[in-house]
């Protein structure tokens, strides 16, 4: 049975929308510490607060390295509660800080939950999309982390004050716990299921919701799509590694492939010039940037 043509299903939206809501919150911690930069502690130092912005940036890493780990071995859902916890844990430690280092660390927190989240969101959603969605529900994390920017930058008109601000710093756990709440509707990953055991129901019974499928024959027909997919990775892995006693260096691959170099190039080329671009300054120091400059830094 032919099954390209695939509807798009209320189980499926919820799971791309709870999934994305990661990043919306990574993207919320991006900008929040920039509007209530006076308020908060203030006679800080600039080093000081730097730290506290930069803990962030010293946590992503961690975070992707960790979620690999966490996604092979609870599954996909299981890592994305995971992730959902420490952005509660991060936001209430920051919210209830009664000092700037306390800040930094929850920073750090918070960060370590970011960067998982730019690893197990696009993982999770390729996983659950059909094929002829894939792009488009792809196109979701940047979607959901660049809205979470502007929320922030946006609450800070209202809660950038004396008083407000560690309200601003609560909203990353409020927004956590929200999507805790909605987690029943929260599917595993079918392809994950499918790679522990091949004749899970459970996987089928998830493949049959988000498709909207009516007979077995379908569910069937895209069981056997997700096993080949996975059979043709492990022998291409196989292959690999059989050609030598060790395994060879993925990056050095790359390049010696002619047909992905320049996609490759290309992509390292876009990154770094997103970096020397100074949008990330903006981001996090655009306050300070035009302070004494114009009337009020947050326009």
């Amino acid at each position: 049975l032919e099954v390209d043509a695939i509807t798009v299903t209320t189980p499926l939206i919820f799971a791309v929308l709870i999934a994305s809501m990661l990043m919306f919150n990574m993207g919320y911690n991006i900008s929040v510490m920039n509007a209530p930069e006076p308020f908060v502690f203030p006679g800080h130092s600039t080093s000081a607060w730097s730290m506290a912005v930069a803990a962030f940036c010293v946590g992503g890493p961690l975070g992707a390295v960790l979620a690999g780990q966490w996604a092979d071995q609870r599954g996909r859902r299981g890592a994305l509660m995971i992730t959902t916890w420490l952005f509660i844990f991060g936001g209430l430690v920051q919210a209830l800080a009664p000092s700037l280092n306390i800040v930094i660390v929850a920073r750090a927190i918070i960060g370590v939950a970011s960067g998982a989240s730019t690893v197990l969101v696009p993982i999770y959603l390729g996983e659950l999309a059909p094929p002829n969605l894939r792009g488009v529900l792809g196109t979701m994390t940047q979607f959901a982390l660049v809205i979470g920017i502007l929320v922030a930058d946006l609450v800070g008109f209202v809660l950038a004050n004396p008083t407000g601000w560690r309200y601003m710093f609560f909203l990353t756990s409020a927004m956590a716990f929200f999507q805790l709440l909605l987690t029943p509707f929260l599917l595993e990953s079918p392809r994950w299921l499918l790679g522990r055991n091949a004749n899970s129901n459970k996987a089928r019974f998830i493949i049959k919701k988000l498709r909207g499928f009516r007979y077995d024959e379908e569910v069937e027909t895209e069981v056997e799509h997700y096993l080949g997919a996975s059979k043709s990775q492990s022998c291409n892995d196989s292959n690999d590694n059989s050609g030598g006693s060790s395994a060879k260096n993925p990056m050095l691959e790359m390049f010696q492939d002619k047909k992905v170099r320049l996609l490759v190039i290309s992509t390292l080329v876009l990154q770094v010039a997103n970096q020397f671009s100074g949008i990330n300054a903006v981001f996090y120091y655009s306050g300070l940037f035009f302070d004494g400059v114009i009337e009020n830094p947050l326009v």
